[in-house]
């Protein structure tokens, strides 16, 4: 269970949302007092949601574990043709 970079932390039912740095941390600031959802999601994992109650003068520290969704992790083919070309010097 190594941080992973680059997965979307949104709060639920509403616009506040960030995205984990290339070392798997974030911060999300400013969040009206109140209970929320919040939600991990990235690409190759299942979302997880746990539930976070933000309070005055609070600051909660939050770990998320995401399991791999191997339905998404299929390989990819990348295929095209070659067409010779030539510069030349003028």
């Amino acid at each position: 269970s190594k941080p992973l970079p680059f997965i979307n932390i949104s709060l639920l039912n509403t616009n506040l949302g960030t995205i984990s740095d290339s070392s798997g941390n974030y911060v999300l600031k400013n969040i009206p007092l109140g209970n929320y959802q919040i939600q991990f999601s990235g690409v190759g994992f299942k979302p997880f949601s746990i539930s976070v109650n933000i309070t005055r003068d609070k600051t909660a520290t939050i770990h998320a574990n995401l399991e791999e969704n191997s339905s998404e992790l299929q390989a990819v083919v990348v295929t095209g043709t070659m067409k010779e070309s030539f510069v030349t010097q003028s």
